[in-house]
């Protein structure tokens, strides 16, 4: 199946690259300025050339976040690649999950994705999830709410849209692998029927 990815909107970058542009033309009018006093130049100069060069490597790492947003959200046939919030799970394969369902919490709507096991997960997981994301887990079953929440408000994306669509392509998946697994087990020379509809047009814009 094709992997979706559902990344930050380029607007959301703007503001970054703009501030990142000042900051590097700051440093280097530190450098060229005639109105720093000659008894200070020095110092002045070289504040000017090390903070340029950092700023102008962020300003780079800034365009090219503009170019190319960071993921939000990756699906494929595996499962689920989370990184909308610091205290993102990451990855859960799709075996993990029971239930994908647009969640309201606080008035900012969420992606929520239940998973069955996810205590038992997190226990014999060693160092795999950092005490953040475990804290993170614990307050949202404490509430109620799924043990995953995924944030696209940076994606302009609507939840429901994005919940429905990640149902169908989670059915299809765990489909494909069900039948893959099966033609192995028989051993069949025969080839596998294909199981891969164009789910991509269930995917709306918010």
């Amino acid at each position: 199946m094709k992997s979706v990815i559902i990344r930050r909107k380029r607007s959301g970058q703007a503001v970054f690259l703009f501030c990142s542009v000042m900051v590097f033309i700051f440093f280097i009018l530190m450098i060229f300025s005639s109105e720093i006093p000659q008894e200070f130049r020095g110092f002045f100069s070289a504040v000017g050339w090390a903070g340029s060069i950092l700023a102008g490597i962020n300003l780079l790492f800034r365009i090219r976040r503009m170019i190319r947003p960071r993921p939000l959200l990756i699906a494929n046939t595996e499962g689920l690649f989370d990184f909308s919030l610091p205290s993102s799970l990451g990855f859960i394969p799709w075996e993990e999950t029971s239930n994908i369902m647009p969640v309201s919490v606080h008035g900012e709507r969420y992606v929520g994705v239940e998973i069955p096991r996810i205590r038992e997960l997190m226990e014999t997981a060693g160092s795999r999830y950092t005490a953040a994301q475990k804290n993170a887990v614990k307050s949202n079953l404490s509430l109620g709410y799924p043990a995953m929440l995924i944030q696209l408000l940076p994606s302009g994306e609507n939840p429901s849209s994005i919940a429905e669509f990640l149902t169908d392509y989670r059915k299809e998946a765990l489909l494909e692998k069900r039948n893959a697994k099966n033609e192995e087990t028989s051993c069949s020379s025969s080839p596998a029927p294909s199981y891969r509809p164009a789910l991509l047009h269930h995917f709306k814009k918010g």
